[in-house]
């Protein structure tokens, strides 16, 4: 089982495929499986990254604390550990604080940055609003994870709903706070974030968003992409229908607009603007993973 020791904490990931490396950093109640569909589409000319955050999947370290002291870490240790000098990084969700860190740390290691639903990292103002609107909510009765999915995807999609429950079903039982009291203080920390100017942050970036997503919302995502990027490729909303996972929209059927082809074809082009060559490390063995027999897909 191909498990590196990154800042104290064994990490696990995986590797397929063939070419410039892809790193694809998973969201919260995610882990390295929950990218099935783009490791398909994007191995037969990229070698795909995955791996589980600290405290998810079959990586060790408890969950809880503040990620984003140690996502970037964990994965530019993980970088290191298999010799990767320079990677495309694509996050979802909770894996934007790991991409975008890593982006804003070691900008030489990026060659472009893919933001799938997530702001997180860019401290903005429009973070900042977005996390008033979340403590002002949830007290409410707001609850992030009644709205995971679009309305109606369990009725339409019940073989997908039912794969993906059960991925976040197979990450370690950990106690769930009596109160919402861990949540917010993770939202007041954002509210209370100056903002940052990012006008000389040059990495490649795309963002993408699904215009049904009910938690990172479309409004939030285009902003960031204005005021974080400075070579924004792209700053637009994804055309998704209503039956798509809100937390995953790039892993579930898209509308006739936006297939998993056009996609790939956005990240595509972003590749495309750079000359094509491989960094990577070679005749480390530990790099050819797969799952181990026996254990399943776990959690997103």
């Amino acid at each position: 089982m191909p498990i590196a020791s990154i800042n104290g904490v064994d990490l696990y990931y995986e590797v397929e495929g063939d070419g410039d490396w892809v790193a694809f950093a998973h969201g919260g109640e995610g882990l390295h499986l929950c990218w099935w569909k783009q490791i398909t589409a994007f191995r037969q000319r990229f070698r795909c990254l995955t791996y589980d955050a600290r405290g998810f999947g079959l990586s060790g370290g408890g969950w809880g604390g503040l990620p984003e002291d140690s996502a970037a870490s964990d994965l530019l240790g993980l970088l290191d550990h298999l010799g990767i000098e320079r990677a495309f990084l694509v996050g979802h969700s909770m894996g934007g604080m790991a991409v975008s860190g890593v982006a804003q740390r070691a900008p030489e290691r990026v060659r472009a940055l893919v933001m799938g639903d997530t702001p997180f990292g860019f401290l903005t103002a429009a973070l900042s609003k977005w996390a008033i609107e979340m403590l002002r909510k949830i007290p409410l009765g707001f609850n992030v994870f009644e709205h995971l999915f679009a309305p109606g995807f369990a009725e339409a999609e019940p073989e997908l709903h039912c794969l993906y429950t059960g991925l976040c079903r197979l990450n370690s039982v950990r106690p769930l706070p009596k109160d919402t009291g861990d949540y917010l203080d993770a939202y007041v920390r954002m509210r209370d974030s100056p903002p940052v100017d990012y006008s000389r942050f040059a990495v490649p970036s795309l963002f993408i968003v699904g215009d049904k997503d009910e938690l990172t919302l479309p409004w939030l995502m285009e902003e960031t992409a204005k005021r974080s990027a400075a070579r924004a490729f792209w700053s637009f909303l994804v055309p998704v229908t209503p039956l798509s996972w809100s937390g995953v929209k790039f892993t579930t059927r898209p509308s006739s607009t936006f297939s998993r082809r056009s996609a790939a074809a956005g990240f595509e082009r972003l590749s495309s603007s750079f000359p094509s060559r491989t960094d990577r490390h070679d005749g480390d063995s530990k790099s050819s993973s797969h799952v181990p027999p026996g254990r399943g897909a776990r959690k997103l």
